[in-house]
């Protein structure tokens, strides 16, 4: 609170960070929680030696306006803020835990989510955060570790069909998160299914109510430049901007009157590192990344994103790749920060 020109008010009761790491010295994870808490068991940020990796945080803000942050190694850490939450029933931001391991058997039978078969997690009454029925959506970081093979996880409410989405795009043996927004279903259930055999890791950060200026979707696709899904088919060339119609596009139909939109962003075969940069369309492009990548790499972050002229938001990247964006839900009114 009442860093930079953000200037984030006293009054704010959690943050939207996109935080980075760079440079680390060894493997590990980075935990971040509002200060003058104890530190909880949960990540935010699983990283490699040397690794560029990004998520996005919504984090509770503890003592004094403050987040903490730890990691396992020495390491650079970058943090962009790109918005805040205000005191209200709307959203309850929490300390993080974990719902879900499949590793040691929390929130599912211990044991590897194998590949294709749909596990349900229950998130209303579960742990100690206890997110009560009624809620409509909620803030999940999630981590695959350890799968079989390359593919990527799709995150959903249990009653509806499964989407043509993904929340986490994975290769083989890695550990790598995603900040996940979903709506819940009319059981407080999400499911999860994955293309690989693979453990899985959910920590709970927050819910959003039934009342909340916050509107969960079923994921649906709105871009796609290797389909011309949004845009023309055809990579983004390093350098350049494509505009993302978001307000009324696809069956979601997001309302004119929607003022911020999370997005699930994926980098895919970029021709060169490099990371990406979203804003509101109609504003200055702004000293801050989205999205950390490697040449060839397939990677996705949620993007928390302010709609600029028309309902739009811009994407430029430093390296010429294809893009795909899936929405998770839309602010109107009040939105964060």
């Amino acid at each position: 609170t009442g860093a930079g020109t953000t200037s984030v008010p006293a009054s704010a009761v959690a943050v939207a960070l996109n935080v980075t790491v760079t440079q680390p010295t060894a493997a590990g994870y980075l935990t971040v929680w509002q200060c003058g808490s104890p530190q909880p068991l949960a990540s935010n940020l699983n990283y490699t030696a040397g690794e560029n990796i990004p998520n996005l945080v919504i984090a509770k803000l503890g003592t004094g306006g403050t987040v903490c942050i730890a990691g396992q190694a020495t390491t650079h850490i970058v943090a962009d803020v790109n918005g805040w939450f205000a005191p209200s029933p709307a959203y309850s931001p929490v300390a993080p835990e974990r719902l879900l391991d499949t590793r040691t058997g929390v929130g599912a039978p211990a044991g590897k989510l194998v590949g294709a078969s749909v596990l349900t997690l229950q998130v209303t009454g579960a742990g100690t955060t206890n997110v009560p029925t009624g809620a409509s959506g909620v803030a999940l970081n999630i981590t695959v570790t350890e799968p079989d093979a390359a593919g990527y996880l799709t995150v959903w409410p249990c009653d509806q069909p499964q989407p043509l989405a993904s929340n986490l795009n994975y290769a083989a043996g890695e550990t790598i998160p995603n900040l996940v927004v979903a709506k819940l279903s009319a059981a407080g259930t999400v499911c999860i299914i994955g293309q690989a055999t693979t453990h899985v890791v959910a920590d709970v950060n927050g819910w959003f109510s039934a009342s909340a200026s916050y509107a969960p979707v079923t994921p649906e696709r709105l871009l796609d430049t290797r389909i011309a899904v949004g845009a023309a088919a055809g990579p983004l060339a390093a350098g350049s901007t494509l505009t993302l119609q978001v307000t009324g596009a696809g069956s979601t139909h997001v309302p004119a009157s929607a003022t911020a939109a999370a997005i699930n962003i994926t980098v895919t075969n970029p021709d060169a590192d490099g990371f990406l940069t979203v804003w509101p369309c109609g504003s200055p492009q702004p000293l801050a990344s989205n999205l950390n990548y490697r040449r060839g790499e397939t990677i996705p972050n949620l993007v928390l994103a302010t709609l600029g002229t028309g309902g739009t938001i811009c994407i430029a990247g430093q390296a010429t790749t294809d893009i795909v964006a899936d929405i998770n839900g839309w602010f109107t009114g009040a939105v964060p920060g």
